[in-house]
Parts: structure tokens; C-alpha cells; sequence
């Protein structure tokens, strides 16, 4: 805030936030994925265990290894963009390991012969 009218200006764009209901506090936005994740998970009591399990592997599989360090203040849309892509891409990090034949396909051929 350089300006006189830069106090101002911010106070302003607070107050429409909050009002809007989009306000997030500096403190809130410091909090990482990783420490929202399980809370969230563990929230979503309304659903079945069959509905509920895939969504946990997705977070443990997926989301976590890539999002849990980040603050969520860090994340932009355009970051989730990139990071389906690389899923839908099969190079997304994961904690789930490659098959042997991808991981290898040298020796997976070997065993084929």
C-alpha cells in the first residue's frame, strides 16, 4: 500500500468480500490441502461406504501427494487445469506405483518369450 488512497481501496475490496461471502483471512488462506483433506473427508458422513471409498483413494491416491503441502492461497484454477491434465495424461504424481511393464518393459517382453 503505497498510495493515500490505497488503505482505503483495500479496506473497501475486504468489506465486498466478505459481503460476498468470499473473504478468506490471511490465516485461513496459510492453512494447506493437506490439512483441510482428512477433516473434509471425514465430513462426508451423508455418504454410503461404496461412495465414500473411492473418494478417500482419490485423496490419498491423487490429491494429496500433488496438493497437500500447498497453502490454499497458492492454488489458482489454472494449476487444478494443468494438474487434470497431467491425470488425464497418466504423468500426475501419485503414491500408487507403475506396473511392472510399464515400469520395465524390457524385462516384462523377457518373461512373455
Amino acid at each position: 500500500m503505497t498510495g493515500p488512497g490505497s488503505a482505503t481501496e483495500f479496506l473497501a475490496s475486504v468489506t465486498v468480500d466478505v459481503s460476498r461471502g468470499v473473504y478468506v483471512s490471511p490465516e485461513e488462506a496459510r492453512i494447506t490441502v493437506g490439512q483441510l483433506g482428512p477433516a473434509w473427508l471425514a465430513a462426508q458422513v451423508h455418504l454410503k461406504p461404496s461412495s465414500w471409498a473411492p473418494l478417500e483413494g482419490a485423496w490419498r491416491v491423487w490429491a494429496e501427494p500433488r496438493w497437500g503441502d500447498v497453502p490454499v492461497r497458492r492454488i489458482r484454477h489454472s494449476d487444478i487445469q494443468a494438474w487434470i491434465g497431467k491425470l488425464i495424461e497418466g504423468t500426475a504424481p501419485t503414491t500408487r506405483s507403475k506396473p511392472k511393464a510399464l515400469a520395465d518393459p524390457v524385462s516384462s517382453e523377457s518373461r512373455e518369450s
